[in-house]
């Protein structure tokens, strides 16, 4: 069997995003009947046996290698400059048999171990100003130096070829997308709305919208959106979770609550912050609709789940929205509330649970053959990635 390792050397909270991307992934390999490929993460020593809870069972590999606060891992950056060849890990890979080091950066282009790193987006090509310049150079290396030494790129969408094929046509010829199907729990799995009611503080019908607090994610037009309502004394629960912690703007989420508290909005657009993942499942479930009103996505988790869930998703019409495509999906200009209002208001009138519980079963009952189509392109691009580099 195939043995393909995943560098994981980080597993906090910072993108919940791409915690849940792996372990939609390494589950839909499970699943099928008889699979191909072996997943095996590669992690610190000192990463806590609770952090990798989710994503079992599978194997762990530990070494420091990985870390980048040792000097092995400075060992490992000159081995890849001089030698274009990541020596030190190469050999680790091969005393563990992996055949491919996949998502997790390069090792250089003499590595006889071939490497597909995994670019989630391009997001610095439209909203530079959302980057400071220390990251701007930093992305902007990561592609240069991963259009030199990898054997191939790992997308998620067309529109991130597409926005690759603009800065890079030639590393773009090696670019493979494989756009994410979501795993979702069977509503009977989840915590009941009434349950969901008493821990959270609330109730009547209300819009989840799961997102991290980012400046891209655009939460400004979903409280301007309720400012609206309210002023034609319309009322519309948002209940918001997700990490409220931006690196890049500390000060993005103290604006956000000042601006509710000038919206007036304090009762309808309620944070929940990082809630635990059956909640956050069952939030969504029982919700009268998903929101997701980002100016960009790489392909949106959220997004996503609301189709694996069979949700109405209202979400903002930029391109990578479009090409997901939701079955049950209603678009509005994300920087029009106005809009979004009348998408809202339109959702919560015409919402019954019997409609709601029809989408959800109808959306299981066709998950399973989305989540085996998503394995199996992963395998053959594996597979042909491999191959081409045997071939060399």
């Amino acid at each position: 069997m195939t043995r393909v390792a995943f560098v994981m050397a980080s597993l906090g909270q910072g993108w919940l995003g791409g915690l849940s991307y792996f372990r939609n992934l390494f589950a839909a390999l499970r699943e099928l009947e008889a699979p191909a490929l072996s997943p095996v993460i590669i992690t610190r020593p000192q990463t806590e046996t609770r952090q990798l809870e989710s994503f079992q069972p599978i194997e762990v590999l530990y070494s420091s290698l990985v870390d980048t606060q040792t000097p092995w891992w400075k060992l490992r950056r000159a081995s890849q400059l001089y030698l274009d060849r990541d020596v030190l890990f190469e050999r680790f890979l091969k005393r563990n048999r992996i055949d491919l080091l996949s998502h997790s950066g390069y090792l250089g282009r003499n590595c006889a171990v071939p490497a597909m790193p995994w670019i989630a987006d391009f997001q610095e090509l439209h909203f530079p100003a959302f980057f400071s310049a220390a990251e701007l150079a930093a992305r902007r290396d990561n592609l240069k130096q991963s259009c030199r030494h990898a054997n191939a790129i790992l997308l998620s969408s067309q529109a991130a070829l597409d926005d690759l094929a603009h800065a890079s046509a030639g590393c773009a010829m090696r670019a493979r997308v494989l756009p994410f199907v979501a795993s979702v729990p069977k509503l009977d799995e989840l915590p009941t709305r009434a349950q969901l009611e008493q821990r959270y503080a609330f109730n009547g019908p209300f819009f989840h919208l799961p997102n991290q607090f980012w400046a891209h994610k655009n939460h400004e037009v979903v409280i301007d959106a309720l400012q609206r309502l309210l002023d034609l004394d319309r009322r519309v629960l948002v209940l918001a979770t997700g990490n409220t912690e931006d690196h890049r703007q500390p000060d993005h989420y103290p604006k956000l609550q000042e601006r509710v508290v000038r919206a007036g909005v304090q009762t309808l657009f309620r944070v929940l912050g990082v809630v635990p993942y059956p909640d956050l499942m069952g939030l969504m479930a029982h919700s009268v609709s998903v929101i997701n009103p980002s100016l960009f996505e790489g392909w949106s988790t959220t997004v996503e789940e609301g189709k694996s869930l069979g949700k109405q998703v209202i979400l903002s019409d930029i391109r990578v929205h479009r090409e997901q495509a939701p079955e049950r999906g209603t678009y509005f200009d994300p920087g029009n509330a106005d809009a979004l209002a009348g998408c809202l208001w339109d959702a919560q009138s015409r919402y019954t649970v019997d409609a709601e519980r029809i989408a959800i079963t109808r959306a299981a009952e066709n998950l399973p053959h989305r989540r085996e189509q998503f394995a199996r392109r992963y395998q053959q691009i594996v597979a042909d990635v491999i191959a081409l580099n045997e071939a060399r």
